[in-house]
């Protein structure tokens, strides 16, 4: 599961996951980094156009969602020529990915010493440890940082 949302971490610099997308992955790995707040539950506000990462068109574009006659579809924006899409409300339950608390468990995980910090850019500095008298400085950089 861990690998997976930071691969996804790397393509968008906080992604958001359906409940139904964690939970085909690994049940048993999306309860536990709910329980350890690493996946925290998302809701956009009510001014946010609802958007989707899966499923996608056939174009591989995100879909928005809307509601017709009480039922929840997801069409596409840029191809409004596609068909929507049924989705389920499970579809709806979101998590966003709290770096900065998977980070936290690194460092614990790690016995690494030191202050965290965030670093303008996307960056994070998540402390320091000896090795052999030496001491080493560990920070943390996604590939969706701002250049």
């Amino acid at each position: 599961m861990i690998r997976y949302l930071l691969k996804e971490l790397e393509k968008s610099r906080s992604p958001v996951f359906s409940r139904k997308e964690l939970v085909d992955i690994s049940r048993t790995g999306f309860e536990d980094l709910c329980r350890q707040q690493v996946l925290v539950y998302f809701r956009p506000s009510e001014k946010e156009l609802e958007n989707l990462r899966l499923p996608r068109c056939q174009h591989g574009c995100n879909l928005a969602v809307v509601e017709i006659d009480g039922e929840i579809e997801a069409v596409c924006l840029d191809h409004p020529e596609e068909d929507p899409i049924p989705i389920d409300r499970d579809d709806l339950s979101r998590y966003s990915f709290s770096v900065d608390r998977f980070l936290f468990k690194v460092r614990t995980a790690n016995c690494i010493e030191g202050e965290f910090q965030r670093i303008v850019g996307g960056y994070f500095y998540l402390g320091r440890k000896f090795y052999n008298d030496m001491q080493v400085g560990f920070i943390f950089i996604s590939a969706a940082h701002d250049d």
